[in-house]
């Protein structure tokens, strides 16, 4: 069993060698962490993300179905094997797979072969980053995306969340049974709906705009805020049961929450006083959340990983 410490201890542990190893330029960056009230190292994660503390270890046995690949695919008219296999049948497998759940601020879960239904989205509420965006996108490469257009963002208005090829055609994702591809659109995608609408907890719309518009937040420092903060919502929902997911999804979504806390952690060393906000904020709602601050994972599931690279 591979066990993770609390971030908090993580973070302690790290400052600990910094402040033996570093010279007093290192020494006044920790005061200036201890001063937004973290005493962390710090870094970030975002809105429209791609798919993507402390206590005394204890059993966290998440009610996950261990074997259920043949069962859950048996009840759909439309299997996963089968929208593998025809590009045409994607969209009805999706519609299916989110059948009566209801996403809230949320239009539609849309299949994009090519990436042209997420480039043409993107032209029409006129994303300033327009050009970017559609590299990102361009193709259909890409896997599930909930589009992250700012200057639309915190009116409450809804938006669909795309997904390109990669999810049928990658090795990465052979692993899915439909639970696990309801788990990312509902409860990670369908966070993404959220922040889109009300933007996040921790700094309003405006101000995040007006923060990524005066270069006070760097924007993949925003990225990563958000997508971290989208883990902390939907990894809880997956550890008490509400998504019957896989074991291998069940592990693999810890991995990706306790990587990008790791990330999130190296980034403070260099952030600005907005982006440090967004940091407290964020490790502040992590550490409120029993479910996430004991993380473990068997080393049975790092050695199935290498068959999904």
């Amino acid at each position: 069993m591979v066990r993770h410490a609390s971030f908090k201890k993580m973070q302690i542990q790290q400052k600990e060698r910094e402040l033996r190893a570093q010279s007093a330029h290192s020494r006044r960056r920790f005061i200036t962490y201890g001063a937004v009230g973290l005493g962390l190292t710090g870094v970030a994660l975002g809105l429209g993300g791609v798919w993507y503390g402390t206590r005394k270890a204890t059993s966290l046995v998440a009610p996950v179905a261990k074997s259920v690949p043949a069962q859950q695919r048996s009840a759909l008219a439309v299997t996963f094997t089968d929208a593998q296999k025809d590009p045409t049948l994607r969209q009805a497998y999706l519609t299916q797979l989110i059948g009566t759940n209801t996403i809230p601020f949320c239009t539609g879960v849309v299949y994009d072969h090519d990436g042209s239904a997420m480039q043409g989205y993107y032209k029409k509420v006129g994303a300033t980053d327009f050009i970017q965006k559609v590299d990102v996108v361009r193709g259909g490469d890409y896997d599930m995306k909930t589009p992250d257009v700012l200057n639309t963002a915190g009116r409450g208005e809804s938006v669909p969340i795309f997904v390109g090829r990669q999810l049928f055609d990658a090795q990465a994702f052979a692993y899915m049974v439909p639970e696990d591809i309801r788990h990312v659109l509902i409860a990670h995608e369908g966070h993404h709906c959220h922040q889109h609408a009300q933007g996040l907890s921790y700094l309003s719309p405006e101000g995040a705009l007006q923060g990524l518009n005066d270069e006070t937040i760097h924007p993949t420092f925003w990225y990563f805020i958000a997508e971290q903060d989208a883990y902390l919502h939907d990894l809880p929902r997956l550890l008490r049961g509400e998504f019957k997911g896989s074991e291998y999804h069940v592990n693999d979504s810890k991995r990706r929450f306790i990587e990008n806390g790791l990330n999130l952690t190296k980034a403070s060393r260099i952030a600005r006083p907005l982006e440090l906000r967004l940091f407290q904020g964020v490790m502040e709602a992590i550490q409120k959340e029993p479910l996430l601050q004991d993380i473990s994972i068997p080393s049975s599931y790092y050695e199935q990983r290498k068959r999904f690279k």
